[in-house]
């Protein structure tokens, strides 16, 4: 049952984001207007996918290439971590690294999986 109210809920989102038009008969706030705008917008910019092929895997690369820098305690583009001094504050700067660029996320891991990080 919830299968299918998830489902159902996940094709009502998507025809709100690729219509044009507002979500219900009464005229929305000017605030409601630009959220629903900046919301199809982002969806949008996710659907390019000719624009996603051009651009390829580069930013991830480099996302990926700038946190190994971090947790290594070497200097990433865009992001020092000057103030951290020992593996374990590289992985701090590595952390906020991924906050600052809006990764809401939590981890579990354990002490011997972080010392066989390469």
């Amino acid at each position: 049952m919830f299968e299918t109210l998830f489902e159902d809920n996940k094709q009502i989102v998507r025809r709100i984001l690729e219509g044009n038009q507002t979500t219900s008969d009464e005229l929305l706030d000017s605030y409601d207007d630009a959220l629903l705008k900046k919301m199809r917008d982002m969806y949008n910019s996710c659907m390019d996918e000719g624009l996603l092929d051009q651009i390829g895997e580069s930013p991830l690369k480099q996302i990926v290439h700038n946190i190994k820098r971090l947790f290594r305690n070497q200097v990433a583009d865009g992001f020092s971590n000057k103030h951290f001094n020992d593996k374990r504050n590289g992985l701090t700067a590595a952390l906020a690294y991924l906050h600052a660029r809006g990764a809401d996320f939590s981890i579990n891991v354990t002490l011997p999986y972080l010392s066989g990080f390469q």
